[in-house]
């Protein structure tokens, strides 16, 4: 029978940001008892957690009044949102900050010129960049109705907790940890950001794909077809498939730079088959064919996808109200030997008589512990960290456990890892790849030679945790399956993040981030004049990113708890689907706004119907013109604000949001800063990746490895 990863920690939720309860939610399906602090003067705006208290309220405990206080001073962690409380919550804030560990999710954190601003998650996706990302470069930016900022705060706050859990065996100072939404939205536009630090402008694509053609999205007879090719051979498949053979020798399209250069031309050869099939046929063909393409869900179609059902991505409990049933994420975390708890039905608030509010013994999990000394650095110092990842997701998730103190090694392929070839460069090396592999030492590792596996072996002997971003089986194919690496290393925790998952129908399937948002119903909540966009930032690449380092840090916390390792598998679309959860249920308001244009850009304004008057006041005007009459009204709105801006912005410079690294040979390169503040251990980000095994003299001696000996693991057979 499967354990939780977490066991006997208490975790109460006090505040109205949507991330306070989403965060709360993802501790209860990794095994904590979440208690929420429930509030007869919630706020009922469609983006805080009280319009969603249902939903978030599944697994978790309900508390008021005297119990609420008296179960806050039993507490090992509490989340609240320092911005955005009703008059119950702050009330109870002076004893919630008496807690163990106290977890502050906030639009812009306790420090810098916006210090304590209440944004919404569609406001701050339009102030911090993120929605200038989306749509058409020749149309307005498409704001998202996907709470991506809250949604990514939650699970970094949920890391944070945890980072901090870990934090309370070194030091019985109190730990603090905060999340700012504007933080982890600069964190996100790691895509963006290496135009504008080579001097460039950088704008949204729509669909399409800035190195490959033909990439965009399609309309089929019954809905919307999305096509990735990748290659010069996936685009002669396409042509057959679509009965156009004399397409392939085009000279406008027999090269990728040619259909990159043509990709209007190139869409509209596609666009009249697929618009003459039905979606269903259209993936059948392509499917054939190998070429990556995947269908455009609804929500509807979302919650009947045959992948997601396989996975136990979903789960159906009973209302509050009786005789109603939701549908709620389920363990969303998938681990051998611990699983992810599924969600039970929420229990009602307690009165304020005290009878009953605490059934189970509180305790407090985490002891006195010596105080701290000046040797200690991160809170995951002497935790080692192998990756094999490309891009983003795996990257992503080592790049935050260097930052917390891990010691990380990117083991890549002799050609390097594929973000390595993306343009631009300084000095032939990848702004891309060196800001998503901050903190880490390369090695290079040839698993096709006996020195090579050697060599990897040697590292896993050695690791604590491996985190690889792979198609499922790619590993296998070496000897490295993960009931291989479970018998040969018991007490490593090795973390898979995929498309589908690797029990899913679908786990061969090629997946790129815009089929997975496609999939996931992000794009159906994403449309501009009716068309479904991807967002800008690569979201499902992201989440998966920071699922698998609350993943590891959840790993570590239940093998320091029972000496056994663990393996995680991570489904991307069941992730990404997760973020749309709040539109799975009864129709919602819009949590999302209008872009309306201005002489010198766009206003992002709280309303999903602007009016005339609204629109004449913006027409003509600068957006801090139209800022200003529009505010005098009473309306909620900030400016759209491109990368670039946000870049420069006061607030990112207040919060050191962007940070110089070096390399081991001194060369500084623009990094992002991780989005977790941590105190009495900070994070901190200090190393760009070098070339490709230029560290591997300093892992041997560090790691005391014998490269090129024989594997000092056990052999396989």
């Amino acid at each position: 029978m499967s354990d939780t990863f977490l066991a006997d920690l208490v975790v109460v939720e006090l505040g109205e940001r949507l991330a306070v309860g989403l965060c709360g939610g993802l501790l209860q399906r990794l095994g904590a008892e979440v208690w929420a602090v429930e509030a007869a003067d919630g706020d009922p705006h469609p983006e805080s957690r009280s319009a969603h208290r249902a939903l978030l309220d599944a697994g978790k405990r309900a508390v008021a009044g005297k119990d609420a206080l008296a179960l806050l001073e039993r507490a090992d962690v509490v989340i609240t949102s320092s911005d955005w409380r009703s008059g119950a919550h702050a009330a109870l804030a002076r004893a919630a900050g008496r807690a163990p560990v106290v977890c502050d999710v906030s639009a812009f954190g306790t420090s810098g010129p916006l210090a304590g601003e209440r944004y919404t998650d569609s406001m701050m996706q339009a102030y911090a960049g993120l929605v200038d990302t989306t749509g058409n470069p020749d149309a307005a930016p498409v704001a998202s109705r996907v709470p991506i900022a809250e949604s990514s705060a939650a699970v970094y706050a949920a890391a944070g907790v945890l980072a901090a859990l870990r934090g309370r065996r070194k030091s019985a100072l109190p730990h603090r940890v905060e999340v700012a939404l504007f933080d982890t939205a600069v964190s996100m536009l790691s895509t963006f950001l290496p135009t504008h630090f080579t001097g460039g402008s950088p704008r949204r694509i729509g669909n399409r794909h800035p190195s490959m053609s033909p990439w965009n999205t399609y309309p089929a007879r019954d809905g919307w077809v999305l096509l990735c090719s990748a290659s010069d051979d996936m685009w002669g498949r396409v042509c057959e498939v679509i009965a156009r053979p004399e397409l392939k020798s085009d000279p406008r399209f027999a090269r990728m730079a040619g259909r990159v250069a043509n990709a209007e031309a190139a869409d509209a050869a596609i666009r009249p088959w697929i618009a003459a099939h039905d979606v269903s046929q259209c993936l059948d063909a392509f499917n054939a064919a190998s070429v990556p393409c995947g269908p455009v869900y609804t929500i509807a179609e979302v919650l009947a996808d045959p992948s997601l059902h396989a996975l136990d991505a979903l789960c159906s409990i009973e209302d509050t109200l009786p005789g109603k049933r939701i549908v709620v994420p389920g363990r969303l975390v998938h681990g051998a030997p611990a699983q992810g708890r599924l969600p039970a039905i929420p229990r009602k608030p307690h009165s304020d008589s005290g009878a009953g509010a605490c059934d189970a013994p509180l305790q407090r999990t985490c002891p006195p512990t010596p105080p701290l000394t000046r040797e200690a650095q991160g809170v995951l110092s002497g935790v080692r960290v192998v990756e094999m990842g490309s891009y983003t997701t795996a990257p992503l998730a080592a790049r935050n456990l260097g930052a917390l103190g891990a010691y990380v090694v990117k083991a890549e392929p002799p050609a390097g890892e594929l973000s390595r070839a993306s343009p631009p460069y300084r000095d032939g090396q990848s702004y891309l790849c060196t800001i998503s592999n901050s903190d880490k030492r390369s090695v290079a590792v040839d698993l096709r030679t006996a020195e090579g596996r050697a060599l990897f072996d040697e590292l896993l002997a050695r690791a604590d945790v491996f985190v690889e971003n792979m198609k499922p089986g790619a590993l296998a194919r070496f000897g490295y399956a993960p009931e291989d690496l479970a018998r040969v290393y018991p007490r490593l925790v090795y973390c898979s993040v995929s498309g589908y998952g690797a029990k899913s129908p679908i786990a061969d399937r090629p997946a790129m981030d815009a089929t997975i948002q496609g999939r996931a119903g992000v794009m159906d909540l994403t449309r501009g004049e009716g068309v479904p966009f991807k967002t800008g930032v690569s979201i499902a690449d992201l989440v998966g990113g920071q699922f698998a380092l609350l993943a590891i840090l959840a790993g570590l916390e239940y093998r320091e708890r029972t000496g056994k390792g663990q393996f995680i598998d991570l489904s991307m679309q069941e992730l990404s689907a997760w973020l749309t959860q709040i539109y799975w249920n009864a129709p919602v308001a819009s949590a999302a706004g209008s872009v309306l244009p201005c002489e010198d850009g766009y206003l992002y304004v709280e309303t999903a119907s602007p009016t005339a008057a609204m629109r004449e006041a913006t027409r003509g005007k600068s957006r801090a013109e139209a800022l200003a009459i529009l505010t005098a009204r009473g309306l909620r709105c900030v400016p759209v604000r491109s990368v670039s801006e946000v870049a420069a912005h006061p607030q990112t410079q207040a919060r050191a949001l962007i940070v110089d690294g070096l390399t081991r040979e001194g060369r500084a390169w623009p990094l992002l800063a991780c989005p977790i503040r941590l105190d009495p251990f900070p994070a901190a980000v200090r190393r760009a990746l070098g070339g490709v095994g230029e560290d591997l003299d300093e892992v041997v001696r560090d790691w005391g490895l014998e490269t090129g000996s024989p594997a000092r693991s056990k052999a396989r057979g």
